[in-house]
C-alpha cells in the first residue's frame, strides 16, 4: 500500500474555505490529509508546447499540458490545439519541451 498526499487539502486534512461546514474537514481524505492507495501513483510533469500559428507563421508558446511522458503531452495538444487555417496552429510544427514550475 502507499501513502500519497491528498491533492484536495495538500495534506492539511482542511479546507480552510469551508470552515463553516464540519469546520472545514476535507471529504476526498476525511481529515487525514493523505490516503491509502494499491498502486505506485504515476508522475506527472508540465510541458510547454509550442507551435507555428497558422496567421503570422510565428512559432509561439501555445499552451502547458500536465502528463506522464512526453508523447502523451504531444497526444494531448494535438487534440486541443485548433488546426483552423485563419486562427489556428499547425499541428505538424508541435513541439514539446518538459518545464519546471
Amino acid at each position: 500500500m502507499f501513502k500519497v498526499t491528498c491533492k484536495k487539502c495538500s495534506g492539511t486534512g482542511v479546507i480552510n474555505c469551508y470552515r463553516h461546514q464540519d469546520n472545514g474537514v476535507c471529504y476526498d481524505c476525511m481529515g487525514k490529509g493523505f490516503e491509502m492507495r494499491k498502486t505506485k501513483p504515476t508522475e506527472k510533469y508540465w510541458f510547454q508546447v509550442t507551435a507555428i500559428e497558422q496567421e503570422t507563421m510565428q512559432r509561439v508558446n501555445a499552451i502547458r499540458v500536465e502528463a506522464t511522458s512526453e508523447k502523451t503531452a504531444t497526444t494531448k495538444a494535438r487534440k486541443s490545439l485548433s488546426p483552423d487555417p485563419k486562427f489556428g496552429y499547425d499541428l505538424e510544427s508541435i513541439q514539446v519541451e518538459r518545464v519546471e514550475l
